[in-house]
């Protein structure tokens, strides 16, 4: 989830990022309706990017690669298109005892893709561990 009820989607098969735009009204989403972004070839058509989190204090994207496993960062604000491209996450950086706290910023009973008015879908465990519910 980004700001201003903003939502980034990775499809790993087509190796695109869509971000959406939700309100209280949202009832439906046409993907022909949003700008999509190319990720870029991956090894395994089937093990591309499966994972995404918006770091808004460093203001990017974390983009998680299946295999090889890699990270990526891509620059926003969450709220502007993006430009540019991604860039690998840079070794000083990788710090995998904190990458927990990427996405961080959730509000109590509401979840990425719940609206605040509803039952969140998903049961949050100590830090960014998650399982269905």
């Amino acid at each position: 989830m980004l700001a201003d009820g903003r939502l980034a989607i990775v499809d790993e098969r087509d190796h695109t990022m869509t971000i959406v735009s939700l309100d209280d009204s949202t009832q439906a989403l046409n993907i022909k309706d949003f700008t999509q972004y190319d990720l870029g070839p991956s090894a395994n058509q089937n093990k591309a990017f499966e994972a995404i989190a918006w770091d808004p204090r460093n203001q990017r994207l974390v983009l998680g690669e299946e295999r090889p496993p890699r990270l990526f960062t891509w620059r926003t604000d969450g709220r502007s298109p993006l430009t540019g491209d991604k860039q690998p996450l840079p070794s000083d950086e990788l710090d995998l005892r904190n990458l927990s706290a990427l996405g961080s910023t959730r509000v109590p009973g509401t979840c990425w893709c719940c609206r605040p008015t509803r039952t969140c879908c998903w049961s949050w465990t100590s830090g960014a561990s998650r399982s269905a519910s």
